[in-house]
């Protein structure tokens, strides 16, 4: 409620209505502002110039809203929506006031809530962590830039179109990716899909990729062309709901090539060749309150040309944790740290770019921004594969690294007002509490031990029906009292045995209920019928009360397991949308610290460890703008490298949004 407009009945103090206004965090999508100017302008037909009620303003109101629909009509998970509306710019002679709707919505996708990966998304496109990608037009362009020593200045974009396609019934994703500069190039196309199921293994995606990279790696260039074919699965949260289990594999072939001259090569490896490979990756991740963890190893089997023999075995371990420290509302400290290492080992011939070399850019085990399991040494104060040159050749064949980076804003606005949050957050938790208990019904009913309920169903009817015919018995007898109490007795039998009769009948979900109703209805009725002070009534009462006890103690059985799932099912999701309520930026600027720490093998190559501490400062426009600007010192630098590296790296709006 605005400042002069507490405490004022509207209605008995017969206000008028002046303007309307419609607010949504996201309306930054074009899509969600479509919505929202469509619904204001029905608000103002509905209110504007109308005597103020309660009826009108707030249940007429909000159900118009609500058929709005502000989430995307494809998306079959979780919905919550929260609706307000408060008063504000209240005026007397006449007595005029403004009304302001809010509306947040979200259908957070559980898999993703609790990733490292999702954490980066629920910074730079939030409307992703709300499960509002999935509205608005298909097709999404976003344009992309940076900078490094090694790749210059570069540019491209992202088309990606998301829709059911007829020639490709399994895929509902097309990307195409690229980007170039004076010394790199790059081009990458996928067709994708995915899966969300209840069982325990609740997501499961897969991806048809085709990658061409041309790069550079000083004194001489890297290619690589290769298409591959890969799935990977996630199970249910467990825990607590504080982790998930990842898995996934891929199978590669393609061409890799070099510039790189025999000498400058160590002796198990070749400059250019056809090659295939086969990888499989697993691992951990793990969402707490302010904090996100994710471990994975991955193996990759290659050989030279189609062949069954092992000419190379590559392992790596990535272990990614971010957490943040909220200092006051939405100025948070935060720390992100990374360890990688790798290994590679060779029974026979690798190409050279099989091997491992390091710099300021990011290499990835396998293709996707779903699963980033960073495979080469990161250090900022050295160019893009420029780490790598060791006294056996080129490339290496071990690493290990270790970067930070911490970050605090020294100016932010909200994503969500601190009014609205305040408002909002104890909704939302409320209708994620009853989401909780709609997916403990379903895991119940999916409980093996539920059949157990089903087959006294049956036994329960017959009991009933013996209870009913003593009731019809005693009421004969009994023609001369009262017969509404008789009346009253059987009427709830017959319900207690219709719904037995459709628990038997249904084939989804409601036949929980409507099997565990007797838990509480036949206890009900049982109470009833004892008000008949009738012996006959009493003794068949009994038979009905053994099998309602059988019932509740099989639920009982049933339910802890259940209660599990559920709350596990909707954590990440529940901390998802806190972290976006009370700690998510739509904008904000922050001086960045980074200190990096790497060492690339073998051991004999004489590389020694490496550290490059640096600074920078990054600008964040949620949806609309990532920019980031440091520079690392190399110390203690080899001859011929430079002091240092300056990073850039730039992510543009979604032209599309």
């Amino acid at each position: 409620m605005a400042e002069g407009c507490a405490g004022i009945n509207f209605e008995q103090e017969k206000y008028r209505i002046g303007t309307v206004t419609v607010r949504d965090p996201f309306d930054y999508l074009r899509w969600i502002r479509s919505k929202s100017s469509n619904t204001q302008a029905q608000l103002t037909t509905l209110l504007s110039n109308h005597d103020f009620t309660y009826q009108l303003a707030r249940d007429d109101a909000l159900a118009l809203i609500e058929r709005q629909r502000f989430l995307p009509e494809t998306f079959g998970g979780l919905r919550v929506s929260v609706e307000t509306v408060s008063a504000a710019n209240c005026r007397q002679k006449p007595n005029t006031l403004d009304l302001i709707y809010t509306i947040l919505s979200t259908s957070p996708p559980k898999i993703l809530s609790g990733t490292a990966e999702s954490q980066d998304r629920l910074k730079t496109v939030p409307q992703d962590a709300m499960g509002l990608r999935q509205g608005g037009t298909p097709v999404r362009f976003t344009p992309a830039g940076g900078y490094n020593n090694s790749e210059r200045v570069f540019g491209g974009g992202r088309l990606e179109a998301s829709r059911k396609i007829k020639q490709f019934p399994v895929f509902d994703t097309f990307t195409a990716e690229g980007k170039a500069s004076s010394t790199m190039q790059q081009i990458t196309t996928a067709l994708e899909g995915s899966a969300d199921t209840m069982h325990a293994i609740s997501h499961v995606d897969w991806r048809v990729h085709y990658f061409s990279r041309v790069e550079p790696a000083k004194p001489a260039e890297l290619r690589r062309g290769s298409l591959s074919a890969q799935f990977s699965a996630a199970t249910r949260p467990f825990a607590g709901g504080a982790m998930t289990f990842r898995f996934g594999g891929l199978i590669e072939g393609g061409n890799m090539q070099s510039s790189f001259s025999r000498s400058q090569l160590a002796g198990d490896t070749v400059a250019s060749a056809g090659f295939g490979a086969i990888k499989s990756y697993a691992g951990l991740a793990s969402r707490l309150t302010h904090n996100v963890l994710s471990a994975s190893y991955g193996l990759e089997l290659g050989s030279i040309g189609p062949s069954t023999r092992v000419d190379w075995r590559k392992h790596i371990v990535d272990i990614a944790d971010e957490f943040w420290i909220p200092l006051r509302p939405h100025y948070a400290l935060e720390v992100e740290g990374r360890f990688t290492a790798g290994l590679l080992q060779v029974p026979g011939v690798v190409p050279v770019g099989e091997r491992f070399f390091g710099g300021n850019a990011e290499t990835y085990f396998v293709p996707g921004d779903t699963w980033q399991i960073r495979a080469n040494p990161v250090i900022r104060a050295i160019p893009a594969n420029r780490f790598g040159l060791t006294s056996q050749g080129a490339g290496g064949s071990s690493f290990a690294s270790v970067n930070w980076t911490a970050a605090f804003p020294v100016k932010a606005w909200p994503l969500v007002p601190l009014a609205v949050k305040d408002e909002a957050t104890p909704l939302l938790d409320g209708q994620i509490t009853s989401a909780t208990s709609v997916e403990q019904n379903f895991f119940s009913w999916k409980d093996p031990a539920f059949q157990e309920i089903l087959k006294l169903q049956e036994p329960l009817r017959a009991s009933l029906t013996t209870l009913r015919i003593a009731v019809e018995a005693a009421k004969s007898e009994n023609s001369a009292t009262p017969q509404l109490p008789f009346t009253n007795c059987s009427n709830q039998i017959l319900l207690a045995d219709f719904n037995a009769k459709m628990a038997g009948e249904k084939k989804d979900i409601t036949q929980y209920g409507l099997a565990v109703a007797p838990i509480r209805q036949v206890a009900q009725l049982l109470a009833t019928c004892r008000l008949l002070n009738q012996p006959s009534v009493d003794q068949a009462g009994l038979g009905v009360e053994k099998i309602r006890a059988q019932i509740e103690q099989a639920d009982a059985r049933i339910q802890p397991a259940a209660k599990i799932k559920a709350t596990a099912d909707t954590a990440f999701v529940r901390r998802t949308i806190r972290t976006l309520m009370n700690d998510m930026n739509v904008f904000s600027i922050s001086p960045v610290v980074v200190f990096d720490v790497a060492r690339i093998g073998p051991a004999s190559s004489g590389m020694g460890m490496r550290y490059g501490p640096g600074g920078g400062v990054r600008l964040s426009v949620a949806s609309y703008v990532n920019f980031t600007v440091g520079y690392a010192w190399n110390v203690g630098r080899r001859p011929g490298e430079g002091p240092g590296a300056l990073f850039v790296t730039i992510g543009i709006r979604d032209l599309f949004q």
